[in-house]
């Protein structure tokens, strides 16, 4: 919603890129998850992305392939804020995801 926003406010009828709306850490993140030997399927994401409200402005090609990566950047934040909240976590149970999501919701 915010992409759309950005695209709409700029006087275009497609999301780009610059759209998006990456933090500092995240485009960081994003980096990191790029050098990491792993890739996502662009179906879950965009089953995912499907299941949202519809925008009113269509998504660019290059902003469809960017986003399994986007998600691998915030599966990498993710892990990274439970080690935060509990350096010594091997095996994060419900308490503990319940506590990561009240911090991601604060930031996203």
């Amino acid at each position: 919603m915010v992409a759309e926003r950005q695209a709409k406010y700029n006087g275009r009828d497609i999301i780009l890129e610059p759209d998006l709306p990456l933090t500092k850490g995240l485009q960081e993140t994003l980096k990191e998850f790029r050098t990491m030997d792993t890739t996502l399927e662009l179906t879950p994401v965009l089953d995912a992305l499907a299941a949202l409200p519809p925008l009113d402005l269509e998504v660019s090609e290059d902003v469809r392939h960017l986003l399994p990566e986007v998600a691998g950047a915030l599966v990498v934040a993710y892990a990274r804020v439970l080690k935060e909240l509990d350096p010594k976590l091997k095996n994060p149970q419900t308490e503990h995801h319940e506590r990561a999501e009240r911090v991601f919701n604060l930031l996203l």
